[in-house]
């Protein structure tokens, strides 16, 4: 909804809703269960978890937009704000993605 009211692009809301329910989802599985490189600026998160969740978002929103430029660069952001620590990422994350992902086609 947040992201909605910053970009009503269609490209746009499938990189949103699949970076923050495949990224974010697939970086705390894989974190929790593999991750043992904590990141310095937030120790409740691991690299492996981010990179994890980087990749995954990046597979699956270039499957849903058949653009993978975009949705790899969204990806990298969303992850980037998913491994800073904020107390609600499912806030932070489709805001951050859906500026990054205005600004990729040129909407904002």
């Amino acid at each position: 909804m947040i992201a909605g009211a910053i970009t009503l692009n269609v490209k746009c809301m499938d990189i949103v809703i699949t970076v923050l329910s495949v990224g974010d989802s697939v970086s705390t599985i894989v974190g929790t269960r593999f991750g043992t490189t904590r990141i310095p600026y937030s120790p409740r998160k691991t690299v492996e978890g981010s990179l994890s969740g980087f990749v995954a978002a990046s597979l699956a929103s270039a499957l849903i937009t058949g653009d993978l430029a975009a949705s790899t660069f969204c990806s990298a952001v969303g992850m980037t704000v998913e491994s800073l620590p904020t107390p609600n990422d499912n806030l932070t994350i489709p805001i951050a993605v859906a500026l990054a992902s205005g600004w990729w086609y040129g909407i904002l």
